[in-house]
């Protein structure tokens, strides 16, 4: 086919019965666009643009029009706008709120049982990755002897791992050791429902596996539960770890308040099942 210029192009619309004028963008100026689109509409034909846009559509984009120059509106980060933060925040501190109130007395039940069925503290208190990358203390219910828990530098084996005590394994089961995250949900460290916050060195392994992944889920909180928890929950190995993030991948797709209140839903019939891994 022969190459013509914007200057034959009404005579060919003169000559030929065209349907569909293709503009690729950025070849051509917002000028000319605008010249195409008066002639497209006087010959009355349809005008698509082609953006140069390549790897941006794998984050969810939306086109804006600023008079004919389109723009890509890539979306980094499920909560992009105020109202959206102000609103999941508040829930998140009336959430904990009542939950720290009205399980006080299982917090007391639980915090006994695990002084009496082996020596140390109460509380597990580890180093974790928040957003952004940004330390934070994380805050659970021991579940491992002592001596176990100085070994942090491999996962957890579940029901197999002699370092979990046996108050600590039905904790784990219930996912009653998780409660005392809900502090963190108070001091803005975490949400209720966002990926779990990972400790570093399972961060270098994320890194190393799935670099691209996992710094998209560090642009939200970490939550207490989510997707990725339920269907995974405790990650044992590497590839278990990148299986749980794309799973925690997919709540910045499909992110709202009742997809929220679906995952609670789902941790407390984790949790009443004690089916939790």
């Amino acid at each position: 086919m022969e190459k013509g210029t914007l200057d034959q192009l009404e005579a060919y619309l003169q000559e030929q019965t065209i349907h569909y004028i293709y503009c690729c963008q950025p070849d051509l100026t917002n000028e000319e666009i605008k010249y195409v689109v008066e002639l497209a509409e006087r010959y009355q034909v349809q005008v698509h643009l082609v953006l140069d846009s390549s790897g941006f559509l794998t984050n969810n984009a939306e086109i804006e029009y600023h008079d004919y120059l389109p723009v890509i509106k890539l979306t980094t980060r499920p909560f992009s706008n105020v109202q959206e933060e102000v609103a999941k925040r508040l829930f998140d501190i009336g959430f904990a709120s009542v939950v720290l109130l009205m399980g006080a007395p299982l917090f007391v039940l639980v915090a006994i049982a695990v002084k009496l069925s082996s020596p140390g503290p109460i509380f597990f208190r580890q180093q974790r990755a928040g957003r952004w990358g940004k330390p934070f203390t994380i805050y659970k219910f021991r579940s491992m002897y002592v001596a176990g828990e100085e070994e942090q530098n491999y996962h957890s084996q579940g029901k197999s791992d002699s370092r979990i005590t046996p108050i600590g394994h039905f904790l784990r089961q219930t996912r009653l050791d998780e409660l005392p995250q809900f502090f963190n949900v108070l001091r803005g460290d975490m949400s209720v429902v966002g990926p779990r916050p990972l400790a570093y060195f399972d961060v270098d392994i994320l890194l190393a596996e799935a670099p691209k992944e996992f710094r998209r889920v560090l642009t939200i909180r970490p939550g207490i539960t989510s997707i990725g928890q339920i269907k995974v929950g405790y990650a044992d190995t590497a590839e278990t770890s990148v299986h749980r993030l794309r799973y925690d991948l997919t709540y910045l797709e499909k992110s709202s308040f009742r997809y929220d209140l679906w995952l609670i839903a789902k941790t407390i019939l984790v949790m009443l099942q004690g089916r939790g891994k």
